[in-house]
């Protein structure tokens, strides 16, 4: 498999860890790894690990009910018992003794069982936890693997597991009952035990290189869409590497069509589906872009209708519902959707484009533009088999697959340490949510240190935190206009440093300390414990420590000019989940939520805020914004070396582990007022010593404005900020209203992005991209709950049309129809005209040309 030569220890072997799943065999599920040790890929399994949960009762009753729950007869049609049932020395969280409580931990031999004995537990009234822990999550978790991570183990003839990293599996739970007390010793002695292996598979690391295959389908289009209706046409299919001189690296296959270079011709569809099948069934990851919803399921559909089987690893593509998308799901191999990623890279702010589509985030991501064939133009390359436009679809469809894989190569690193640190794989990771991620986490953590973790919450109880929410932080209203001389200061990790600082944790929330009460209550009048480290705390620190010698590293081999890519991911990780545990903690379905403490958090933060503010205004500089974890001042009496003095000043009254630090210092900065007269928030733009800017809250980084509205707006700013004009941002708005109303604008700068949040039919209301949408589908276009709509206002059909009316999607559009009358009305003045009236002028100023005037006024 091209990897270089593994290291072995007598007979045992290491492999990266790629999957986790379980299979039934004689009447017990097991666990099953889908690995590859740099010769081969292939499962092993381990019989000795039953399906569990845990469940509560009072001590006196232990034996009672061990002896109750080993003679209940558990299911209706097919009857069975437990296999197993053993008292844990485990807390419920937050707990700080038993409470006259004990854990029975419960074992089946089929996971099937366990699901069905959790409805006679409710009916019974008998408390249980960790009873909806999937399977292969609870292995993950309790043996504390990492996938996308190395293993070391043993396995005898039967390919049944009997070590795995070093650690005998029989040992790796603690059997004998523990003191309380002495509980952190045994987990300190544990994670001293592990750790030593870790960094061996950390250094040994590069060995193997896992094998990707990215693949791409066109299909034919015709009247109607639906998903398999018609047959598929094109597939390219491209790998990050080959592992014999035979095998190609990039391929376009087809049949029924002309012969271009780089085109295999086969004998027909289900000829293509063979071959694709047989291509995804050598490889470690799966890359598509947008596989959940469409190439995996039109490709089932197609291989059935052509009987021919479409499996890999001898199973189906599961597809499953996630959120309002679908999900893919192969066993073994890992399915990465490359949209699926883009997706969360935009939610975490880490990219910002306006639409999704491929071509798009070719060009924002990686700065190459990527050309666009619509699929009657591959319809008539395909039918036609004329060679240039064949050509022309051939390199299309194979730039579609090779995109998709630069997306996947550019992020895996970041999603394999959120792997790793979460001990979930990467197809779970990819579609996580960081709430997701924070929880698997602590589920995790929590293991570790015998700690249960607390159920899911029930609808209703969702339904009322939801309807309870926190006040956030506090932002000051922005001193209105041009501004001249700013530094900006900002708390790092405002919200992680304040729970590590005040020990912020459901464990702590209100002990019965008065020490704690007096030295540690909060704004919100609640407080937390001084004397005893809180779950949330302990972890948030280990991982922010861990994070900022990271950071240092990074930043010396940066310097000697390595980029360490992989060094940057681990701190990435890191800070994704760091930064997204405040947001857990108040999320209502989160299994650790806790109001009080969410609160606590954003009280003490607006308290931090306010203090910075005023010793600002006590050393004479002028506060003229502020948010969640910035604040922004004008020095004119004082240097940029003022600046860090007082910066030095404010960290030495704060408590250890927080830090106000600079952001940088800006030549002039806007903000801008609202239409009643009061201040916007969240909306300025700044322009630094090098003419960067920086642009918050306005039009130009959002997506339901076009091009046109943006990048004027865009223009205005920094005609406005780099020298301090006035004429000509005036001047440059009217050139481009003139465009407008001649026709002149591309539709490509008119397009508005909208995203379908139900479907069409279910709108009660039918805005332009309802309206737009419903007419696609009448043409023929399949667009679903999460489509990105791209639509534009055209010239109206008829006398009074509404803006619905007239509303189409880009697609089904002509170049200059365009209703410029709507452009400058809803768009390009609503855009600019708050930022115009702080210089003096009106709309009508702007539309018919008038007064002018200077920057003196506004200053």
């Amino acid at each position: 498999m091209g990897t270089k030569k593994l290291i072995k220890k007598q007979n045992k072997k290491i492999a990266l860890l790629l999957d986790a799943s379980y299979e039934d065999i004689d009447g017990n599920s097991i666990i099953r790894l889908f690995i590859n040790d740099g010769e081969k890929r292939y499962w092993v399994y381990d019989p000795n690990f039953s399906p569990y949960y845990y469940v509560g009762v009072n001590e006196n009753e232990v034996s009672e009910k061990k002896a109750f729950f080993e003679s209940f007869i558990f299911g209706e049609e097919e009857k069975f018992k437990i296999k197993k049932i053993s008292e844990e020395n485990k807390l419920k969280f937050a707990e700080k003794e038993k409470q006259n409580n004990s854990i029975l931990k419960i074992s089946f031999n089929l996971v099937s069982h366990l699901v069905q004995s959790r409805k006679y537990l409710n009916e019974l009234r008998i408390e249980k936890f960790e009873y909806d822990i999937p399977y292969p999550k609870r292995y993950l978790i309790d043996k504390r693997l990492k996938p996308s991570g190395y293993i070391e183990f043993e396995v005898n003839e039967k390919n049944e597991i009997q070590t795995i990293n070093d650690i005998e599996l029989t040992e790796t739970k603690i059997k004998s009952k523990i003191e309380q007390k002495n509980e952190q010793k045994t987990v300190e002695k544990i994670e001293q035990k592990i750790e030593p292996l870790n960094q061996k598979i950390e250094q040994i690391k590069p060995i193997i290189e896992p094998k990707i295959v990215s693949f791409d389908l066109e299909t034919w289009v015709g009247e109607k869409f639906e998903i398999g209706l018609e047959p598929i046409t094109f597939i390219s299919i491209v790998k990050n590497k080959t592992t014999n001189k035979k095998e190609k690296q990039k391929r376009v296959l087809s049949y029924n069509t002309g012969e271009v270079k780089g085109l295999e011709l086969f004998e027909d569809e289900k000829e293509i589906i063979k071959e694709l099948t047989t291509e995804l069934n050598d490889t470690d990851i799966i890359v598509t872009y947008n596989g959940d919803n469409f190439d995996f399921s039109y490709t089932k559909i197609r291989a059935k209708k052509n009987y021919t089987p479409f499996l890999i690893n001898d199973e189906e593509v599961r597809i499953r519902r996630n959120g309002l998308d679908n999900a893919a799901k192969i066993s073994g191999v890992q399915h990465i959707d490359s949209f699926q990623i883009i997706q969360f890279m935009e939610r975490t702010g880490a990219i910002n484009t306006v639409k999704l589509d491929l071509e798009t985030v070719s060009e924002k991501v990686f700065g190459v533009k990527k050309e666009k064939v619509q699929p009657l133009e591959i319809n008539d390359a395909y039918s036609s088999k004329d060679e240039e436009k064949l050509e022309r679809v051939v390199d299309y469809n194979l730039k579609d697959s090779e995109t998709a894989l630069r997306i996947a190569q550019e992020f895996l690193p970041l999603f394999s340490e959120i792997s790793k640190l979460t001990s979930q794989t990467l197809y779970d990771t990819t579609r996580n949510t960081t709430s997701q991620m924070v929880e698997d986490l602590l589920i995790k953590e929590a293991h570790l240190r015998k700690i249960i973790a607390p159920n899911k919450p029930r609808e209703s109880v969702v339904k009322q935190r939801t309807m309870n929410p926190i006040k956030g932080a506090f932002v000051k209203e922005p001193t209105a206009g041009l501004h001249e001389n700013i530094a900006v200061l900002d708390f790092a990790s405002l919200y992680p440093s304040i729970i590590i600082s005040h020990n912020i944790s459901p464990d702590t929330l209100n002990c019965e300390h008065a020490e704690c009460k007096k030295q540690n209550t909060n704004p919100d009048g609640t407080w937390f414990c001084l004397k005893e480290k809180g779950l949330f705390p302990e972890i948030l620190e280990t991982m922010m420590k861990k994070r900022l010698a990271l950071k240092k590293e990074y930043k010396e081999k940066k310097q000697k000019g390595k980029d360490d890519k992989a060094l940057y991911a681990k701190q990435w990780a890191l800070k994704i989940i760091l930064n997204s545990v405040y947001g857990y903690l108040g999320y209502p379905r989160a299994r650790w939520y806790s109001r009080e403490c969410a609160s606590a958090t954003t009280a003490l933060g607006r308290e931090y805020i306010k203090r910075t503010l005023q010793e600002a205004e006590k050393a004479k500089y002028k506060t003229l914004y502020s948010d969640t974890d910035s604040i922004f001042l004008q020095f004119v009496g004082q240097s940029e070396v003022d600046v860090f003095i007082f910066l030095d000043k404010i960290n030495s009254k704060l408590p250890e582990g927080m830090e106000l630090e600079f952001d940088g210092f800006y030549k002039r900065g806007i903000f801008v007022t609202k239409k009643e007269g009061g201040a916007a928030k969240k909306r300025y733009a700044l322009i630094d010593k090098k003419n960067n800017l920086k642009i918050v809250g306005f039009e130009y980084v959002r997506r339901d404005w076009c091009n046109v509205a943006k990048e004027t707006q865009r223009k205005v700013i920094e005609l406005i900020l780099n020298e301090g004009k006035t004429k000509e941002p005036v001047d440059y708005v009217r050139n481009v209203i003139k465009d407008l109303r001649e026709g002149k604008v591309k539709k490509s700068e008119l397009t508005i992005m909208t995203m379908l949040q139900r479907k069409p039919k279910d709108y009660v209301a039918i805005g332009p991209h309802v309206a737009a949408a419903m007419k696609a589908i009448e043409r023929g276009k399949d667009l679903g709950v999460g489509s990105m709509l791209s639509y534009i206002i055209t010239k109206p059909k008829k006398d009074k049309a509404t803006i619905s009316e007239k509303a189409e999607l880009e697609e089904y559009v002509n170049e200059g129809d365009y209703d410029p009358n709507y452009y400058i009305e809803n768009q390009l003045l609503p855009a600019v005209i708050k930022i115009m009236q702080e210089l003096g002028y009106t709309k009508e100023d702007l539309l018919s040309g008038g007064k002018q005037t200077g920057l003196g006024n506004w200053m």
